[in-house]
Formats: C-alpha cells, structure tokens, sequence
C-alpha cells in the first residue's frame, strides 16, 4: 500500500494537473522559465493529454486496491482473487510509469535544455519543500 501511495505522490508531482490545472502551473513555469507563447500551449495540452489519461488510472487504481483490501479483510481470502488484483494493479502502475517517460520524453522536445535543467531545480525544491510539509506533519502527530 505504501508503495502505491508513493507512485500516485510522485505522479502527482510530475504531472502538475493532477494537484491543480495544467494552465496555473503552465503560467507559473513560464515565469520561472522564460517559455515561448507556443511553448505554453504545447506544454498545456501535454499536460492536459496526460492529467486525463493519469487521472482514469489513478480512479481504476483507487478501486482496485479497495477491491484488494477488501479481499484481503475478509477471514479466508481467496489467493486467486488476491494474485488477479494484484496483477491489475501492477498493471495499472506499468502504465503509470509509461505515462511517466512519455510526459519526461515530450516536455524535454519542448524545452530548450537551460529550461529543462530549471525544471528539473524547480521540481526538486517542490519535493523537498513537501518532504518538510510532511515531516511537520508527523512530528506534529507525536
């Protein structure tokens, strides 16, 4: 379960839509990044393509871990089941990943390599501003 909190996470960090609407982050990138006005609309409809596509795996994701838990609360859970589920959400976290490389593969043809060097900073202060977010948040729970 970690694991797969862990990938819808980083997903949501790597593709901006799924936090908040790909035209907000294509307008704050283009600040910090100095974009052409067709840079922005190429990475707004990326974005977009791959937020849709990203977010049906996340719900399909979502309901077939429900469906796993489920299996697995029950007194004598079926293996077959157990492994069936087990294979869909694999399967769902291959095409998580797919989706990954081509959202990295399109921004990088998008991007001229200076911007895509800012991208990579400005992600990374991202992560690390919500690593602390998050390491508040449990010391504030002990």
């Amino acid at each position: 379960m970690k694991y797969v909190i862990a990938v819808v996470f980083v997903f949501s960090l790597f593709f901006p839509s799924f936090s908040y609407s790909a035209e907000e982050e294509t307008l704050s990138l283009s600040e910090k990044l100095v974009l052409s006005s067709e840079q922005k609309q190429e990475l707004k409809e990326k974005y977009q393509e791959m937020g849709e596509k990203v977010k049906k795996l996340q719900i399909e994701l979502r309901a077939e871990m429900a469906r796993l838990g489920q299996e697995l609360k029950k007194d004598k859970p079926s293996k077959g089941r157990i492994h069936k589920l087990g294979s869909k959400i694999k399967k769902i976290n291959n095409k998580l990943f797919d989706y990954r490389i081509e959202e990295v593969m399109a921004t990088k043809e998008i991007l001229n390599t200076e911007q895509y060097r800012r991208l990579q900073e400005i992600r990374k202060e991202r992560l690390e501003e919500l690593r602390e977010k998050v390491k508040k948040i449990e010391e504030d729970k002990k």
